[in-house]
């Protein structure tokens, strides 16, 4: 496990907010670097699989306003 240490700490209030700053130090074996390298693999593939879904639906949603579209071009040529 990562050792990690705060070094120095300090607030302020902004509006209605604080804001907390710090310095920390941390020590990472090879075992913690490759535990943080399998996350963000974890993270990159879930997110490629959104990516994947989002252009799916992406493309129902552009089909969709195509087929909407026409429908509107033919009303519009009744009314004339």
């Amino acid at each position: 496990m990562a050792e990690r240490n705060v070094l120095d700490k300090t607030s302020k209030v902004e509006g209605n907010k604080v804001v907390l700053t710090k310095l920390t130090e941390e020590h990472l074996t090879l075992q913690d670097l490759y535990q943080v390298k399998q996350n963000l693999n974890h993270q990159k593939q879930g997110i490629m699989q959104q990516m994947g879904q989002m252009k799916e639906r992406l493309l129902v949603i552009e089909e969709q306003d195509k087929e909407n579209d026409e429908f509107i071009r033919l009303l519009e040529e009744q009314q004339i």
